[in-house]
């Protein structure tokens, strides 16, 4: 972990899990059109199995910060890479998707499979259903907020990549609670301006 983890419920915890395989990012869909047809589906069953795992871990961790007393929304999942990939499916498909209060994406992708399409399709539907019972367009349908970012030159996970995930995440939770960012220039790795504009995002979502 990257700070001491105490037993005081006002206490921050960081968490940083091990590494596994590399996930395929499979090809590229438009949003609007995503469909079980559709190469939404194209993750192999053992790399899906393989991420499930992981998020499965991490919400293993988050029940363990709801039973010491943390609420649900201040609470959030963020990683590099992989670690993107696991954190925004744990938001938008998880156990607690939608509900936890923000995930932070940097340099990676979002998973695909049937049961990250099923997951992000009941998310979606249930913010649509408010907006039409609350108003078309009422900010906040959802308490999740979303920050992505990528840098251009990233040649691991290229850029079409990144905003294939960031349309379908916007597809999923809404433009208002998506925020992205691209960084010119760098490659596969974070930087100084990234890091501000993810403090900047915390300090917005989870205020002291």
């Amino acid at each position: 972990p990257n700070a001491p983890h105490n037993h005081e419920a006002n206490s921050t915890a960081w968490y940083t899990p091990t590494s596994f395989s590399p996930i395929p990012v499979g090809s590229s869909s438009a949003p609007s059109e995503e469909s079980p047809e559709d190469d939404e589906f194209n993750e192999s069953s053992e790399s899906e199995n393989e991420i499930w795992e992981s998020v499965k871990y991490i919400e293993g961790l988050i029940e363990g910060e709801l039973e010491r007393g943390v609420e649900l929304g201040r609470v959030v999942v963020g990683g590099f890479s992989q670690g993107c990939a696991v954190s925004v499916l744990l938001g938008l498909a998880g156990r607690w998707k939608g509900e936890i209060g923000g995930v932070v994406g940097l340099s990676g992708y979002l998973p695909r499979g049937r049961r990250a399409w099923e997951g992000r399709e009941e998310l979606r539907k249930g913010r649509v259903a408010k907006q039409g019972v609350e108003g078309e367009g009422k900010e906040g349908e959802i308490r999740m907020r979303v920050f992505m970012g990528h840098g251009t030159r990233d040649m691991l996970i290229p850029m079409r990549v990144f905003r294939d995930a960031r349309e379908r995440v916007k597809y999923t939770v809404g433009e208002e609670n998506l925020e992205s960012q691209e960084y010119e220039g760098l490659g596969h790795t974070a930087s100084g301006r990234m890091f501000r504009d993810m403090c900047g995002f915390l300090e917005n979502i989870v205020p002291e």
